[in-house]
């Protein structure tokens, strides 16, 4: 969610306040929660030390009562005119009549420890049981009548606790709480004891009843704390005295074993449980030689902040009161402060919008911050406002001089088109020229080529002849060696028939003996004949081929002698065909030449062309801006004016020039913008023309 810069502020200076009465709030209730609890506790502290003192002195005004029978019971012993047992009885009767307090009350003496006389009263009832043993216990019936009976020793260990600790220890004691039915019911009490000690012996004990239920009406009446209440736990740690009356005698198991040690000890314990009360045990020091008792009062933690909590609740209403008048008063001072603010971001907002008008001034009050920024902005509006008119102004000039550059480069590119179809058609014609050349360069190359070729044929053809001629003659010499030869072995092969007919005569002179010799002979004979008709034959052909090489080598001679002829003629058709040649490559250089000069001007020419077409796109660009920049400007309202709009030029589509002459040179592509000069139509660089 958006919020405006009035919330936004409004926001976060309320959550400020807010904050910071909260801050303030719970300081404020966590310092008056700790004072309050501290308050109560120190009133709980004083309840309970004044209930134990009122505890005190009601118990040790009934003990003292004790003190005094068994103070009496020792002056007897002492005095010159011994207490008989009947005033004992008196005594001891007086005592219980003397406190509402007492149920009970008893002198206990040893056996035979008062006067030496028990057998004598043996079985005197009420007063003695059969021992004669002088323990009247005097008690209160029903409807509070005094009766005497002796005391009944229980056998139960501890049962006679009242009797047995003072006489092992010699001193004051008051028994733990106990249960005792009285008219039918079960009262729970607990005696005061006080030895009665004679030259440092014990003789017995004086002790009375003491209820605690008498205790029990005395806390219920006492007002202590709110929601506050009393108990009373003995040394021992039984409950004397409990707001709950099943818990009476009981054990006080919930009472921290540690906190009931302190209070033994003579000094005060405080705890808090775990359902939020708090609890202080008070030591109740009844006598120096009895351990002290423990008064208890718990209260809920809830009401000793109680104070403190309804601090905090008052606090948070008042903050919270504080909050909301805080924030309506800054929502009427920042609607009020930001309200430049929103006619500045309105403003804003118009000259963003498409009905921008910069006329709008401001109005400035005051000399604050915002009155700087009102003052600022209109000064803005102002130099904004004088920087659009010459925006204005530089987009019409603009405009009109790019239609002026537009008109002009449409002009050029016409004329540029112009020029170019002729360079192309020039370009045409000594394109074909040059192939022209071309052809009549490489026709003399090839002729030079042949007869070149025709005077080294020549040239070889004289080199073979003269050749043939040597052969010629070696033949001829070779073929009258050859004669001779074939005459030796003719002479050769007459001799061999010679004598192979000598050996056919001596084998047929030998008989049998020489029939196989006879043999051999006769194929010797025929073989010598056969040679000599070979050598004959070839007599006759090699005759006939020195005949026929006879006539050759002179053939060849004659062939010889034109064949040099030939070779004359040709080396002058060679010499003529190499100046041909020259001049040929002379007049394919020259045109070569003016083929580069051409292409060169063609490529000046179509780079003309491309950036004729650059300017003028560039020109058709700068007018739209121009026409752009007017109209983003014309959104804002700057005044009565007159403005100039140049009108918009119109930019030829550029046009292929087609050559009236046919030729295999690439066309100019004027149309394109970014053409690039096109090669030169010209001689292959691997063509060499010096070889021809």
């Amino acid at each position: 969610m958006q919020l405006s810069l009035n919330s936004k502020i409004c926001v976060a200076a309320t959550a400020l306040a807010i904050l910071s009465l909260g801050v303030t709030a719970a300081v404020i209730g966590y310092k008056s929660s700790a004072s309050a609890e501290a308050a109560a506790l120190e009133l709980a502290r004083t309840s309970a030390r004044e209930v134990s003192g009122a505890l005190q002195a009601r118990i040790a005004s009934n003990l003292a009562s004790v003190s005094s029978l068994a103070g009496a019971m020792r002056g007897t012993k002492s005095a010159s005119l011994p207490l008989q047992r009947e005033q004992i009885n008196e005594l001891t009767k007086a005592t219980l009549s003397s406190s509402e307090d007492l149920l009970g009350a008893a002198v206990t003496w040893e056996p035979n420890a008062l006067d030496g006389k028990d057998a004598e009263f043996a079985n005197q009832k009420p007063y003695y049981d059969a021992s004669g043993r002088f323990m009247p216990y005097w008690t209160r019936g029903a409807g509070g009548k005094l009766q005497v009976e002796p005391i009944v020793f229980d056998p139960k260990p501890g049962a006679n606790d009242w009797y047995d600790v003072p006489k092992r220890t010699g001193k004051t004691y008051f028994t733990e709480p106990y249960i005792y039915p009285v008219d039918g019911k079960d009262v729970l009490m607990a005696s005061l004891v006080a030895p009665i000690m004679i030259d440092g012996g014990f003789k017995g004990v004086a002790s009375a009843d003491f209820m605690l239920t008498r205790l029990a009406k005395i806390l219920a009446g006492l007002k202590v704390i709110e929601g506050g209440k009393l108990a009373l736990i003995s040394n021992g740690g039984l409950y004397a005295s409990h707001p709950v009356p099943e818990r009476l005698g009981k054990k006080a198991d919930d009472v921290p074993a540690a906190g009931l040690e302190k209070v033994r000890q003579g000094q005060p314990y405080e705890y808090e449980d775990g359902q939020g009360y708090i609890h202080l045990l008070q030591p109740l020091q009844i006598h120096p030689d009895i351990a002290p008792w423990s008064v208890e009062l718990n209260f809920p933690k809830s009401v000793a902040i109680a104070s403190a909590r309804d601090l905090m609740t008052y606090t948070l209403i008042v903050a919270l009161l504080c909050a909301a008048a805080t924030a309506g008063i800054l929502i009427l001072v920042v609607n009020q402060l930001t309200r430049p603010l929103r006619t500045l971001g309105r403003t804003m907002t118009d000259l963003s919008s498409g009905d921008a008008d910069l006329r709008v001034k401001l109005e400035v009050k005051g000399t604050d911050e915002l009155a700087v920024i009102g003052k600022g902005f209109n000064a803005f509006v102002e130099k904004i406002h004088a920087v659009l008119l010459q925006v204005q102004a530089s987009a019409d000039n603009v405009a009109r001089a790019s239609a002026e550059i537009a008109q002009g480069n449409n002009d050029l590119s016409a004329r540029t088109e112009q020029q170019a179809s002729s360079l192309e058609e020039t370009a045409a014609s000594v394109e074909e020229l040059t192939g022209t050349v071309k052809e009549n360069a490489d026709h003399a190359r090839q002729a030079n080529q042949l007869a070149a070729s025709a005077s080294s044929v020549a040239q070889k053809s004289g080199e073979v002849v003269g050749k043939v001629i040597a052969t010629m003659t070696s033949i001829n010499d070779s073929s009258n060696k050859i004669v001779d030869i074939i005459s030796v072995i003719d002479g050769i092969a007459f001799q061999t028939n010679i004598l192979a007919l000598n050996a056919a005569v001596e084998a047929a002179r030998a008989g049998e003996q020489g029939r196989g010799f006879a043999v051999v002979a006769t194929e010797v004979r025929n073989l010598a004949q056969r040679s000599a008709a070979a050598a004959k034959e070839i007599k006759l052909l090699i005759d006939d081929s020195v005949g026929k090489v006879a006539a050759g080598s002179k053939l060849v001679d004659e062939a010889g002698a034109t064949m040099e002829q030939v070779v004359d003629s040709v080396r002058k058709v060679t010499a003529i065909m190499a100046d041909i040649s020259v001049a040929t490559t002379e007049q394919s250089d020259g045109i070569a030449q003016v083929n580069q000069a051409l292409a060169q001007m063609d490529g000046v020419t179509q780079q003309n062309a491309a950036l004729v077409e650059e300017a003028a796109a560039a020109a058709e660009s700068l007018q739209d801006q121009a026409s752009h920049l007017a109209q983003v400007v014309s959104v804002f309202k700057l005044g009565e004016q007159v403005r100039q709009t140049a009108p918009a030029a119109s930019v030829a589509t550029p046009r292929t020039v087609t050559p009236t002459t046919p030729a295999p040179a690439k066309r100019l592509a004027v149309a394109k913008p970014q053409a690039t000069p096109r090669a030169a139509a010209k001689a292959p660089a691997g063509d060499d023309w010096e070889e021809f």
